[in-house]
C-alpha cells in the first residue's frame, strides 16, 4: 500500500477533491513516474531495432 504524504492530500482536498480522490490521483502520478523511470532505464541499456520505433501503445499517453 502506498502512503500519501498528508500535506499533499491536504493541498488537493483544498482544491475541491475528496480525500479518496486526492489519494487516487497521487497514486496514479506515482505509478506513472515509475513507468517512465522504467522506460528510461530500458532505453539507456542500448537501442535495438525494436527501440527505434516504439509500439503504438507506447505512443499514446
Amino acid at each position: 500500500m502506498l502512503h500519501v504524504r498528508p500535506r499533499m492530500t491536504h493541498i488537493l482536498t483544498r482544491r475541491g477533491m475528496t480525500k479518496s480522490e486526492a489519494r487516487s490521483t497521487l497514486e496514479s502520478l506515482c505509478y506513472l513516474r515509475v513507468v517512465v523511470m522504467m522506460r528510461n532505464q530500458r532505453s539507456q541499456m542500448g537501442k535495438g531495432k525494436s527501440d527505434e520505433h516504439p509500439p503504438y501503445e507506447e505512443l499514446i499517453v
